[in-house]
């Protein structure tokens, strides 16, 4: 509200302005462009015609001036209510059209009473020429409120607009003060910090207005900021300073003439942007220079977002060919009756004695006998002549041959039975695998699609501590909060003073996690904030064969401030083991990297093995530690007991779940825990426990007195080979503690 109250202010203002023009001139060429330019770039027709009228009677009381300031408010009135009624949107035509019919009143009126046709009609042209500039202008600063950078098209209409108020200015001089002189000047100094146009544009701009007063003020617009151009935006008041001397010098010389008095007004120009506060300055030129890839940044956040749709259009498809694999799948049962009646139709019905038989049984079918002979076939995977009914003995002159079909055919229904369960339990793992994948597809379009967040400021603030200290940085980016990108000359990446001043404008420690060579000797240095602790670890492996471990371990940096241990332990041991164990530790690395939760982690590594097709199990024991907090998140599925070793004693990592592959569905036993830089983590394989046996494991791990995490690891190890060197299992440890 408060915002809205300032512009229509500026804009009551502006339309003072620019009729305070039209009255000197004499010519009517720029209040109504300037109000159908607001009509367009859609401000309010209702607070803006008041504005305007209010205006134009500072300067014409008449009934005939009145009637001029009326015609565009009505027209406009008019108009809008025609667009509503048709749903038609106004566009620069339109407004073109009736910013020519406002002006038809003045022009016929005017030409008749006064015969000003020719004057009028001048006025008519340039007034279309302003439209267009101020629409321009207006759309620039209004609907793109200048986040881009300008087109030509529009770099021309500031150029236009500048031109009027160097002619408007030009009227404006109170004995020797010229407000011409301050607002120029202070234009061309402060256009650095801001970057819509370069000093020489704003001069020249200024220069076609202020011409029509003079061309002295012309040449020393032109010299000032030819001379504001030589500078560092920084320091652009060099130029006014110089300037200032040129124009003494000048009358000294007695080569232009003037009271030195009218020193005051650029003088005080240039002590205004000498004074004005360096924050501001950065403030400004962070908010509005976007020459310097806001376009690029911008772009990159829209390819994001237009990755994350793409993600998402294909997480939804695979979704939906998931729904279209689903449904209940079950094991087709064979049917005795069903398999009777078959064997009837095939053998019974062709023989001669059926009638006979039928009349026996009362004149029901055979299938009826015959179905005791199925359901033993069923049972005992075969059906034999000891399986037939007394009554089949007896009476079946055809048996023999009753029984090699009744077997063809149950071992038909059995190989299609294999073949449906087959293809159902088929479409099921594929089902699950389609899922997981969608599911994972819509993580990383989540992800992807999170627009990243600059810190203008902060690049300011960077970029002029590197110019105090002569570092060569040819671009800054900060992004999502602390991360920073540098692109710094080879020589000076690694200097300490580097560090110090991107830690000092951060306000916290910052390191190096990635740097890429680039273009011209310069080097791209990717920088986050440092963590509050590093990890030190040690582990052992000892296998129970000569031919590979079911048990595996590894520990990776996740990013910069996660480091995650992993140790798996398979089933079994040998080359099988050691392949299924590796398996499940690459793809928990790889996707804990990515960045999903332990939930998705754990269903992927579980798909994994039901498509292996192999009755393949995996403890699974992963720890994941903040380096930032200290907090360390335990995840285990099937895996054996861990420990925390702290000064106080030993503090049990829960475990009771199944290992992966053993059932449907997971249920990982998760716990999250505090450590300090004076205690250890401990994770290992049931080789390690059960060779040891649980007592003596703590018992080791209670008399810890080193601040060496191998250590631990190496006096375990020797006291299983001591205790038990023969007939155990593959037995792996990861030790761990900050530091």
């Amino acid at each position: 509200m408060k915002t809205d109250i300032i512009k229509y202010i500026l804009y009551a203002i502006i339309f003072a302005f620019l009729g305070f023009i039209e009255w000197k001139v004499g010519i009517a060429f720029l209040t109504i462009p300037f109000f159908y330019s607001l009509v367009l770039n859609k401000q309010n027709v209702l607070i803006i015609a008041p504005l305007y009228f209010g205006a134009g009677l500072i300067f014409d009381f008449s009934l005939l001036g009145l009637a001029y300031l009326a015609s565009p408010i009505v027209v406009t009135l008019i108009a809008m209510l025609i667009h509503y009624k048709i749903g038609v949107k106004l566009n620069v035509l339109y407004v073109t059209i009736y910013c020519l019919l406002s002006y038809a009143p003045r022009v016929v009126t005017r030409s008749i009473l006064i015969g000003a046709l020719v004057h009028e009609v001048a006025g008519v042209s340039l007034g279309v020429v302003a439209l267009f500039a101020f629409i321009s202008v207006g759309y620039a600063v209004l609907k793109k409120k200048l986040n881009y950078p300008l087109s030509g098209y529009e770099k021309l209409s500031f150029m236009a607009v500048l031109a009027v108020v160097g002619l408007g200015f030009g009227y404006f001089n109170v004995y020797f003060f010229s407000f011409y002189d301050l607002i120029s000047l202070t234009l061309i100094l402060c256009v650095p910090f801001i970057g819509w146009l370069s000093p020489l544009a704003v001069a020249v701009g200024l220069s076609v207005g202020i011409a029509f007063h003079g061309l002295e003020s012309v040449v020393f617009t032109l010299v000032y900021a030819t001379l504001c151009s030589l500078f560092p935006k920084e320091h652009s008041y060099f130029g006014g300073v110089i300037g200032l001397i040129l124009k003494v010098a000048a009358m000294l010389l007695g080569i232009i003439n003037g009271e030195y008095l009218s020193l005051v007004a650029p003088c005080v120009a240039t002590l205004l942007v000498i004074v004005l506060p360096a924050k501001i300055k950065r403030k400004a030129y962070a908010r509005f220079n976007v020459e310097k890839g806001e376009i690029t940044r911008a772009l990159i956040n829209q390819n994001r977002l237009e990755l994350k749709e793409k993600l998402m259009h294909l997480a939804g498809a695979l979704s939906d060919i998931g729904l279209g694999l689903g449904g209940e799948y079950h094991r087709h049962e064979l049917n005795a009756m069903e398999l009777s009646r078959e064997v009837v139709d095939k053998v019974c019905k062709k023989c001669s004695h059926y009638p006979t038989c039928k009349k026996c049984l009362g004149g029901n079918g055979t299938e009826i006998v015959i179905q005791e002979l199925m359901g033993s076939a069923i049972e005992m995977g075969k059906a034999s002549i000891l399986d037939a009914s007394p009554f089949l003995s007896s009476r079946c002159v055809r048996l023999n041959g009753l029984i090699i079909k009744a077997n063809e055919i149950l071992f038909e229904k059995q190989e299609e039975s294999k073949k449906t369960s087959a293809i159902a339990e088929s479409k099921r793992l594929l089902k699950e695998q389609v899922d997981g994948l969608s599911e994972i597809l819509e993580c990383v379009a989540t992800d992807a699609g999170t627009p990243l967040r600059y810190a203008p400021v902060v690049e300011s603030k960077l970029r002029d501590a590197f110019n105090e200290q002569g570092v060569g940085v040819s671009e800054i980016i900060v992004y999502d909060g602390d991360k920073i990108c540098l692109n710094i000359r080879e020589q000076d990446a690694r200097k300490s003073k580097v560090r110090e001043i991107v830690s000092r404008i951060m306000g916290h420690p910052m390191w190096i996690v990635d740097s890429k060579d680039t273009v011209d000797g310069n080097v791209s240095t990717f920088w986050e904030r440092e963590p509050k602790y590093r990890v030190a670890y040690g582990e052992r492996v000892s296998p129970a064969s000569d031919y590979g471990s079911g048990d595996k371990e590894v520990v990776v940096r996740l990013n910069s401030h996660k480091v995650m241990l992993c140790l798996s332990d398979g089933m079994g041991h040998g080359e099988e083991a050691d392949e299924n164990s590796r398996s499940a530790v690459s793809l928990i690395s790889s996707l804990y990297r990515a960045g999903f939760d332990h939930l998705t982690v754990l269903r992927s590594v579980e798909s994994l093995l039901k498509v292996r097709n192999k009755e393949e199990f995996n403890a699974v024991d992963i720890a994941v530690i903040d380096t930032d907090t200290g907090e360390v998140d335990t995840i285990k599925q099937g895996a054996r007991e861990g420990y925390i070793i702290t000064p106080d004693g030993l503090t049990e990592l829960s475990c009771g779940s199944l290992p992966l592959g053993i059932v449907e569905g997971i249920s990982p036993i998760a716990e999250t825990h505090v450590m300090s830089p004076r205690d250890f983590i401990v994770l290992c394989s049931d080789g390690v426990i059960d060779g040891l046996g649980k007592e003596n494991l703590e018992a080791i791990l209670s008399k810890v007195d080193t601040r060496n995490p191998d250590e631990i690891c190496s006096v375990v190890m020797e006291n299983i080979e001591r205790l038990s060197p023969e007939h155990r299992d593959d037995c792996s440890m990861i030790c761990a503690r900050l530091f």
